[in-house]
């Protein structure tokens, strides 16, 4: 009896060191749709558990409906999603599944202010935490006396309706308030309050005005291909316009459409020649500015993006000549990755479906296929294929480009199939019908973007050195050829230093979701420039 206990003992004694080793699996536990009433978009990022709600401009912004949102497999949220959200501040739930992911419902809304007065120097300058104006004018422009033309404080649809503050006379100052309508003129020599309504809620803003000195002067140019965007300033006392000319001219041109705003001037010149000198200047009675030289962007091409040009090593096809040359080297595929386990390509030229039509002519034709292990989609970029890494790729994006194009123009073909694969992030994805792909990228990276899919590192549009965007998610067009037109939309309007377009048979190949047998043809594409 006495051996029995002992035995216990030891066998209790062991279970305290016991080691469950069992891992549970890693299920992701996120959002697959987010819908609210008042929505420019939502965006739903995966890699970082946030959702950024860009709201309309009369949205209430403490006050946004909920229109419903839905969950991956197995995801239980920490606590009920409310009917109305405040987003003032981010909302946070934790959805958990084996494990938790911490999620933000992020609200931005982008409300357009301004105010506008005779004599005033640029943009009035908002505070929109404290509701505090900074409003500039000339230094010939008395403080006692502005003349304001038209304001917009709130959301659109808000009303400025009453101003408060200090006038004097010769016999006394005292604070005075005033109905609303332009033009007006007020007192702006001490701080001046606005009451502005929206939706029966008043809002006050409290504005200083400031006299600065001003110099006529070009503040900025932003070239184009066939066009530039200048910006400049005058002192006010004379009528102003806007000259350019080729630096290789004698002769003058003046700038009719020219906007004046206060002593703001700008305009957009047009029909001007790419890869060019150009100066600009502000002419203003007797008095001219010193002139500032930009050259003009020039009318870039990425090799190859009529994709006539293939070769054949084997069974790999590959999307440039034989022997080529580097600069010949502008597309790539993941061929060489796919071909390992389905010994051929899901890439190639297609000699017999063209846009257009003629001797050497080639479409190209990108499938969505089940290559063994993984689903993988045909795919075309700008760039080079550099390794296999595991069950992934590293690949290179890019190739040099200093130029800002204002879309990519060309013709597709698109028939896609009912997704039938997809990862744990995308399984909301199953059963609906596919999407291809086609985004451009136009960045000043110091190198080559460098891909890495098995670490899901890929191109990112907010990545800070993204200037230009596009992205066009494709649907069916029933074996018929369709022409588009992406506008790139710029972020902002550095000169680009790489070049990307990316392309493939099924939206979330990446992410190895999309449906097997998916086809994309693209053919004839270019830049187009304004």
């Amino acid at each position: 009896m006495k051996r029995l206990f002992y035995i216990s003992c030891i066998a209790l004694a062991m279970s305290g060191c016991i080691r469950n080793d069992l891992d549970y699996p890693v299920v992701y536990g996120g959002f697959t749709s987010f819908e609210v009433e008042g929505a420019k978009t939502v965006e739903i990022d995966k890699n970082t558990y946030v959702i950024t709600v860009d709201l309309q401009e009369d949205a209430d912004k403490d006050h946004v409906k909920v229109k419903g949102y839905t969950l991956t497999e197995m995801s239980v949220p920490s606590k009920d999603i409310p009917e109305y959200l405040d987003l003032t501040e981010p909302f946070e739930v934790t959805l958990s599944t084996y494990q938790d992911y911490n999620w933000k419902i992020v609200g931005k809304q982008n409300i357009v202010r301004y105010v506008t007065c005779e004599k005033q120097v640029g943009d009035a300058a908002f505070n929109e935490e404290n509701h505090t104006i900074i409003l500039s004018v000339t230094e010939d422009q008395p403080l006692a006396s502005i003349t304001f033309t038209d304001m917009k404080l709130g959301p659109e649809g808000s009303e400025v309706v009453s101003t408060t503050g200090y006038e004097s006379s010769f016999e006394s100052t005292q604070v005075v308030s005033r109905e609303m309508h332009f033009p007006i003129t007020l007192d702006c020599v001490l701080q001046r309050s606005f009451d502005v309504v929206f939706k029966d809620k008043t809002t006050t803003w409290t504005m200083t005005a400031v006299q600065i000195a001003v110099t006529t002067q070009v503040k900025s140019v932003v070239p184009w291909c066939h066009k530039a965007d200048v910006k400049a300033v005058f002192s006010g006392k004379g009528t102003a316009s806007l000259e350019f000319k080729k630096k290789s001219e004698s002769s003058w041109h003046t700038v009719r459409d020219a906007k004046v705003a206060g002593v703001g001037i700008s305009a957009t010149i047009k029909g001007l020649t790419g890869d060019t000198d150009y100066l600009v200047r502000v002419h203003e009675g007797e008095d001219i500015s010193d002139e500032v030289a930009f050259h003009t962007d020039p009318e870039l091409q990425i090799y190859n993006s009529n994709f006539d040009e293939w070769h054949q090593e084997g069974k790999i096809w590959f999307p440039y000549p034989e022997n080529p040359t580097p600069g010949q080297l502008a597309w790539d595929t993941a061929n060489r990755a796919t071909a390992n386990f389905v010994g051929g390509s899901n890439t190639y030229p297609d000699p017999n479906f063209v846009y257009a039509e003629g001797p050497g002519k080639n479409s190209v034709k990108m499938e969505s296929i089940f290559a063994m292990v993984k689903f993988a989609g045909g795919n075309i970029y700008v760039g080079q294929f550099a390794k296999l890494v595991g069950l992934g790729v590293e690949l290179h994006h890019g190739v040099p480009f200093n130029s800002k194009p204002t879309a990519l123009h060309g013709y597709y073909c698109y028939m896609p199939t009912t997704i039938n694969y997809a990862d744990e992030e995308h399984n909301a994805f199953l059963g609906k019908e596919d999407t291809g792909q086609l985004q451009v990228f136009l960045a000043d990276w110091d190198d080559q973007f460098k891909v890495f899919s098995a670490q899901k590192i890929f191109l990112d549009k907010n990545d800070p050195s993204v200037i230009g965007f596009c992205d066009f998610e494709i649907t069916s067009t029933k074996g018929q050829w369709q022409e588009f037109t992406m506008p790139i939309e710029y972020s902002d309007f550095r000169t680009p230093k790489w070049a990307v377009v990316i392309s493939a048979s099924s939206y979330y190949a990446n992410f190895y979701t999309g449906g097997v047998g998916s086809t994309l043809w693209l053919d004839e594409l270019e830049f187009t420039y304004d």
